[in-house]
């Protein structure tokens, strides 16, 4: 199994905005599904957002967004999680 990180930076875009939007490229990326001739793979995504917030500068932003992210594995895999 193989991890993966992206970004998608929403301008203009509320922390419930970006929820939505953050829970619809789950969905899409959920729906996937990769065959072999023996195997079915299932691709799933954890999600967090973040908001940058007066005076935070982009490495705070992305701490944010990795806590978020961090907080959602704890449960279960496969869902969103905001900060």
């Amino acid at each position: 199994m193989a991890d993966a990180e992206f970004v998608v930076l929403l301008n203009k875009t509320s922390l419930s905005g970006a929820t939505v939007i953050e829970e619809r490229i789950r969905a899409a990326i959920e729906e996937m599904q990769f065959k072999t001739a023996n195997k079915k793979f299932i691709v799933i995504a954890s999600t967090g957002a973040a908001t940058l917030k007066p005076n935070d500068n982009k490495d705070r932003l992305f701490q944010s967004a990795d806590k978020a992210l961090y907080q959602e594995n704890i449960p279960v895999k496969n869902t969103d999680m905001t900060l």
